[in-house]
């Protein structure tokens, strides 16, 4: 997006980062755990950092009460502080910062790409400078912290999904034989695998060792994976399929939208809600898949929404038009803030 950064809702410090990585948490639920704007009326904004700039990604927040966000052209990871409404340091990364910084217990996680060259980096969170440097190629989405702190991420040229030490930068495993991986690599509820997108696939592969367990042939493109709360895989495809899988990667149920699903779920606790290029936002039943709603908006929708800690349902769709939508599918408002 170009344009600015903006701090929607204060998020101080909680005992645990708020948003630490791209969808949230590790398994892509795209639900806020705090905050809320349950006062603001449109058309708002919280804290401006700069304008003219390019971003790709949302920022990512953490406990201590700082955010992060990259930029491309002047390529540089920026912290921020949303109280002070300042940006308090700023790390030259070589490449365009092209992701959610990844917030660990210690270091920052970031991917910067240009093709051949891109890297992920591991960045010292207290003296913000950078620890390590993986050279990795293009990134096709942000940055995944496991379970012990170990990151994982999927290349998209020559596709491999890798493992590496959260220390030292070092590939714990690389698994390679995908197609095109597409999105950020999340992983199922008990945290025995991760799940990957990739050409007419998706595939999950342990944890532990980056064998494949299982892959589902969709027969057409895959879309953004996520992982709704009760262990189900969900995803979109080219044909505008809505596809659930359970955890063992069998069909568990499907529906269908008008044109092809890219954007990644986002789930609040008993429902899953996905964009589709047809212009709409679908609402279905995480547990058989029932339709409740959908919303048309006015162009196609291919990234994923968020839910805030009330319930609310955050979209954008390609010319840059903010829904918000209640959970019973009603609009709260509609802004626009750029394509």
């Amino acid at each position: 997006m170009i344009g600015t950064i903006a701090a929607c809702v204060l998020l101080g410090s909680q005992g645990s980062d708020p948003w630490p990585l791209e969808r949230q948490d590790r398994y892509g639920t795209g639900r806020a755990v705090v905050g809320g704007p349950n006062t603001y009326a449109p058309p708002w904004r919280y804290i401006e950092y700069g304008t003219g700039f390019i971003t790709s990604h949302g920022p990512s927040f953490g406990a201590d009460g700082y955010g992060y966000f990259g930029q491309w052209v002047n390529n540089v990871l920026r912290r921020f502080d949303p109280a002070a409404g300042m940006i308090t340091d700023t790390l030259p990364a070589g490449n365009f910062v092209a992701c959610t910084p990844a917030i660990g217990e210690d270091k920052i996680y970031i991917a910067t790409d240009n093709d051949s060259t891109g890297k992920v980096m591991g960045i010292n969170k207290a003296g913000f400078f950078i620890d390590w440097v993986n050279n990795t190629g293009y990134i096709s989405g942000s940055p995944t912290i496991g379970p012990e702190g170990d990151v994982v991420y999927a290349r998209r040229s020559a596709p491999t999904v890798t493992r590496v030490n959260k220390d030292t930068g070092v590939a714990v495993w690389t698994s390679s034989g995908f197609s095109n991986t597409l999105g950020t690599v999340v992983f199922l509820r008990d945290d025995s695998a991760v799940v990957i997108a990739h050409g007419n696939n998706v595939s999950a592969l342990d944890w532990a060792t980056g064998a494949t367990l299982w892959t589902f042939n969709a027969g057409s493109t895959a879309g953004r994976c996520g992982v709704a709360p009760d262990g189900t895989v969900v995803f979109g495809d080219g044909t505008g399929r809505i596809v659930a899988l359970n955890p063992n990667g069998t069909l568990k149920w499907q529906r269908f939208t008008a044109n092809q699903v890219d954007a990644a779920p986002v789930f609040d606790g008993s429902n899953v809600y996905i964009g589709s290029r047809d212009f709409a936002i679908y609402a279905f039943r995480m547990s058989d898949g029932m339709p409740l709603w959908n919303k048309l908006t006015s162009n196609w929708i291919s990234i994923g929404g968020t839910v805030d800690n009330n319930g609310r349902i955050y979209v954008q769709n390609r010319v840059g038009f903010i829904h918000c939508l209640n959970a019973d599918g009603t609009e709260n408002w509609v802004r626009r803030v750029g394509d």
